[in-house]
């Protein structure tokens, strides 16, 4: 199939399933999946959840230590190709994201409640299983994003 799945950043939250549910897809589609190492869900827990072909999309990121704990958990996990990616060496400012004050973690306001009211099968989803930060890079949401913040 001439078509691959693309590496796409937190996945989770518009899924509970997130990274796994499009490597299942492309899997079962007899594609290939690309995970992000923005990813919601880990290398091995991709690799685990879906046994098809993967390939790993690296941010060159400061931390050289990272990189090469990555570079090695990629390999270990089976994933078969790597797509260094320099292209956001700073968050992007989103028009949509700032008009709509999106954040992570989501600050909880009256019209974040009155969506999630609106919306209980993503929201029972998200409660479950909250996919809001990178989990390849093991962030917590009092982590400061320059630890694993790409270089310039």
């Amino acid at each position: 199939m001439p078509i691959i799945g693309a590496p796409t950043g937190l996945t989770g939250l518009q899924h509970r399933d997130g990274e796994v549910a499009v490597a299942r897809a492309a899997h079962a589609a007899g594609t290939i999946t690309t995970l992000s190492t923005m990813a919601s869900y880990t290398l091995e827990e991709v690799a685990q959840a879906s046994p098809g072909r993967r390939w790993f999309q690296l941010y060159v990121m400061k931390d050289r230590g990272l990189v090469d704990e990555l570079l090695d958990r990629a390999a270990a996990a089976g994933y078969e190709a790597l797509m260094p990616t320099v292209d956001v060496q700073v968050a992007g400012v989103r028009e949509r994201d700032v008009r709509n004050r999106f954040s992570i973690p989501p600050r909880i306001t009256l019209k974040t409640l009155a969506q999630g009211a609106t919306h209980p099968r993503w929201t029972s989803g998200f409660v479950a299983n909250p996919r809001i930060t990178p989990a390849n890079l093991g962030w917590s949401g009092s982590t400061s994003i320059d630890d694993g913040a790409p270089s310039s």
